[in-house]
């Protein structure tokens, strides 16, 4: 497939989803002759931006495979998730220990030396 045609393929579909190239543009905070220029197969979006236009056009791998772009793997995705949960929770950890009576303090302590072996598993 050459640009022309993935271009064509991206426009087809962003119609299929409904979607107008300012919606489409909006959601990556560029104008729409920015999208007009991926689907005239003038520019090519960058990968991450292929990721979330797969999703938007609930197209199943179909513009990363265009574009040669491996999916991610749902694992990843998971375990990205965890690791921003557990440091988010040693985040709200940390502004709860200000001010915090000894005797809390201690379980406190144990609870954050446990989220941060969590963290390091996961990194």
């Amino acid at each position: 497939m050459n640009d022309v045609e993935r271009g064509q393929r991206l426009k087809e579909l962003r119609r299929n989803a409904g979607l107008l190239q300012r919606h489409v543009g909006a959601e990556f905070d560029i104008d729409k002759a920015s999208v007009s220029s991926w689907e005239s197969g003038q520019t090519s979006p960058d990968r991450r931006k292929l990721a979330r236009l797969d999703e938007l056009y609930e197209a199943n791998g179909e513009v990363l495979a265009m574009y040669g772009v491996t999916p991610p793997d749902d694992g990843d995705a998971r375990l990205d998730l965890l690791r921003q949960a557990v440091v988010t929770i040693g985040e709200a950890l940390e502004v709860v220990m200000t001010g915090v009576e000894m005797d809390v303090q201690e379980d406190l302590d144990e609870l954050r030396l446990a989220l941060r072996s969590a963290i390091e598993a996961v990194q």
